[in-house]
């Protein structure tokens, strides 16, 4: 069973179904062919922007993995202050969110048993609201983490370095 793409989807055959797909796949793959051209002949003219762009990829991942570290330092530096004051410092802010686990096939069933038939298409946040309300004991709950960074660190700058051991 595929999820419905077209409007008047009982209207047409699968064979024209299929004529339209393949329209649209040939219209993409000569698109990407143009666009692939383009890129070939910006890179000629532009020898360095490959490696740029490498070198660009490559510093958003050491962002993203220099972020996951300062949030595990961050983390256990709110956990260590008793889980009181969020804001560690000007350029940190800890946020909390309730993160719930759950067998959907589960949730389905439990609908049923519980007669509650708008659950069964299971919406996660409308689910989750009832299983808390009725305290669904398939649901686990847990505390995640997550960090704001402040926008502007320009005066990170004039920060020594030795504060930081403190």
């Amino acid at each position: 069973m595929t999820a419905k793409i077209f409007e008047n989807e009982d209207e047409l055959s699968n064979t024209a179904k299929m004529q339209i797909m393949f329209t649209l796949l040939a219209d993409t793959r000569k698109r990407i062919s143009e666009l692939e051209e383009e890129k070939t002949e910006f890179e000629k003219a532009h020898p360095g922007f490959v490696s740029l762009l490498s070198d660009l990829a490559e510093l958003r991942k050491n962002l993203k993995d220099i972020y996951n570290v300062i949030l595990s330092y961050a983390i256990e530096v709110y956990k260590e202050a008793g889980e009181k004051e969020k804001k560690l410092n000007e350029w940190v802010t800890i946020t909390e969110k309730e993160a719930a686990k759950y067998d959907s096939a589960q949730a389905v069933k439990w609908a049923i048993e519980k007669k509650l038939p708008t659950l069964l298409s299971i919406d996660d946040k409308e689910f989750l609201a009832v299983a808390k309300t009725l305290g669904v004991d398939f649901v686990e709950y847990s505390k995640e983490y997550g960090m704001r960074l402040a926008k502007d660190l320009s005066s990170w700058e004039s920060v020594k370095r030795l504060e930081l051991e403190e």
